[in-house]
């Protein structure tokens, strides 16, 4: 990729904020302690206060927009009386917000699809990427990962800090972590590579902000905002922005966490699209909601989806019967942003109907960027409910 290069998925933006300014989604609707975050699946979060005055606590609401075409508003209450509520990140149906009540600060994971609060704790800081909710496990610098469709700890990482993280961001396989409110021990870390990068600026707040991208920092400090690639084991400036709109993330710049890519809104309110060179990440599925069992005589239930780190190119969904060792094409998608989502009727790609029973099933996805073989992801699930049309035979 060149510093400047063509998108590799065109944009198709569905509304714009400066014609929509009451849309709770927009920075002009939102309270800037709440904020706003793209869910990396075609959707904006934002999150406001139902009142103007929270001293003593008031509703705070969730308003969802599907940037997509024909993409549906819709709207989450938050639970309890807050005095504050800040939106921290997003990623897929879950988003990650910091909330006050009765004077303590805690930290709130929802399932927007869902409206449900999957996890409230007091805490001091965490990353949340795809299905999986990275903490500080004690004080020596390892985090550990809560799988949030299942409550279960499924993994831990030694960021190499030897301290409790003060600040933490989850990006795939990388990591940005501080030690202190001051900035200090400021390092990016990869985790195939095992790899601590320190960063070659001080990340104090609240003078400059940081935010993470698939292998690369955004640091904005003093009126500049610079990006650094950290792909070769070391953090080297790339980028260097003197006039942009500063204001933080989600005002003056945002990362698309997952797209590779950075936008910077220009002082003469031009949007600049960047990117880092080197090889990004490998397309993987960062969380999936495929049922144990489909009845294809349901209205319900026969749903899946899979939520990816980046943009696909194209994709194919496959059912192998282990009996017979018989493979099926049941679906097949192009281009496709974030998530791949079906509802499989129990037919196969011809429309045929696929017989009862148990199948494994596989999906190839092709990254949109072209970096990094396609991807495949595996699982099980069993048919019921499948009939026989007059003519057209089931596939075994």
């Amino acid at each position: 990729m060149s510093v400047k290069g063509p998108l590799s998925v065109a944009p198709a933006p569905f509304w714009r904020c400066d014609t929509s300014r009451e849309d709770p989604s927009c920075q002009h609707a939102a309270s800037t302690r709440s904020g706003n975050a793209a869910t990396g699946d075609g959707r904006v979060v934002g999150v406001t206060a139902d009142s103007t005055s929270c001293t003593q606590g008031c509703a705070y609401t969730a308003y969802i927009r599907d940037a997509r075409t024909g993409g549906a508003h819709r709207t989450v209450k938050l639970p309890g009386a807050l005095q504050s509520a800040t939106m921290l990140s997003a990623s897929g149906r879950h988003v990650l917000i910091r909330v006050q009540e009765n004077g303590t600060e805690r930290l709130m994971v929802l399932d927007i699809d869902s409206g449900k609060p999957l996890d409230i704790k007091p805490a001091s800081t965490a990353g949340l990427w795809g299905s999986l909710l990275w903490q500080p496990e004690g004080d020596k610098g390892v985090v550990a990962a809560t799988d949030l469709r299942t409550g279960q700890v499924t993994r831990r990482v030694d960021l190499g800090s030897g301290c409790r993280p003060y600040e933490l961001q989850a990006n795939g396989d990388w990591f940005y972590s501080t030690c202190s409110a001051e900035g200090a021990a400021a390092a990016a870390y990869h985790v195939p590579t095992r790899k601590r990068v320190p960063v070659p600026f001080v990340a104090e707040k609240p003078h400059g902000a940081v935010e993470l991208g698939d292998g690369y920092l955004a640091h904005e400090g003093y009126g500049r905002l610079d990006v650094y690639n950290l792909r070769s084991g070391t953090a080297v400036k790339e980028h260097r922005v003197d006039d942009f709109a500063a204001g933080g993330p989600s005002v003056g710049f945002a990362v698309d966490r997952f797209g590779g890519r950075l936008a910077y809104l220009g002082q003469d309110e031009t949007v600049h699209v960047v990117a880092v060179t080197g090889a990004g990440s490998p397309l993987a599925v960062i969380d999936q909601s495929v049922p144990g069992t489909l009845d294809s005589k349901s209205t319900t239930g026969r749903q899946a989806r899979w939520w990816l780190s980046k943009p696909a190119a194209s994709w194919k969904l496959l059912v192998r019967n282990p009996t017979s060792g018989i493979s099926t094409v049941v679906r097949t998608g192009g281009e496709t942003r974030g998530v791949i989502d079906l509802t499989w009727d129990g037919k196969d790609q011809a429309g045929r109907t696929v017989a009862n029973g148990p199948y494994e099933w596989t999906l190839l996805v092709s990254p949109a960027d072209g970096q990094g073989g396609p991807l495949t992801a595996t699982g099980s699930i069993t048919l019921k409910g499948a009939t026989s049309q007059a003519g057209r035979p089931t596939r075994p």
